[in-house]
């Protein structure tokens, strides 16, 4: 990871010294970025497009043939959550659980729907999301070293929650690059407590 960070670190720095950029390359790589960004999010979450495929459905609205509709919404959701993440920063608001539970809603549909999950011990079942609402089920996901991991209990998620709120806008408020890193922190903690496939 600290060698990952050191190569971002370079790249960013690269980046600033060729700053600033003329309005058309800066519109290119905010495209590239963003198709990169939708792609990448979603192929973790078992998203099956590829990324020529998110390319073409996000410019032109072209779909594959045979490729489930319900890849294309969660990258068009995806694409339309990062809209209005970027208006939230750029109008310097300050991180809400109403606000990630609207993500969640546009992220995943205004439709409750049911997905293959994985009972405490390991047994296939499937599960109701509810888009936009904490979870009512426990969730648990195996790992690729093939060790259960099991996300935070439904009951523990809205204090969760409210902790990653709290910390989150103390870090934005904060001048100094610990907040980048604290921020960071505060994405695995609300990660933990359960799959974007999952209720929030």
């Amino acid at each position: 990871m600290r060698n990952i960070l050191k190569t971002l670190e370079k790249q960013q720095a690269e980046l600033a010294a060729l700053r600033p950029l003329d309005a058309e390359t800066n519109a290119r790589l905010e495209q590239k970025l963003n198709i990169e960004l939708n792609w990448n999010s979603n192929a973790i979450e078992g998203n099956t497009l590829t990324l020529g495929e998110t390319r073409t459905f996000l410019l032109y609205g072209i779909t594959a043939k045979g490729k489930p509709f319900r890849d294309y919404l969660e990258i068009a959701g995806h694409n339309e959550a990062l809209d209005y993440v970027a208006a939230a920063v750029s109008n310097h608001e300050p991180l809400t659980q109403s606000f990630c539970r609207f993500l969640h809603k546009t992220l995943m549909g205004d439709k409750p729907f049911r997905v293959k999950a994985l009972t405490p011990d390991g047994q296939p079942t499937t599960r109701k999301i509810s888009p936009g609402e904490y979870k009512q089920q426990p969730n648990s996901v195996i790992t690729s070293t093939g060790k259960m991991f099991h996300y935070a209990p439904p009951g523990e998620v809205p204090s969760r929650m409210a902790a990653a709120e709290s910390d989150f806008n103390a870090a934005r408020l904060s001048s100094s690059n610990s907040a980048d890193k604290k921020t960071q922190g505060i994405h695995c903690g609300i990660r933990n407590c359960g799959r974007i496939r999952g209720n929030c």
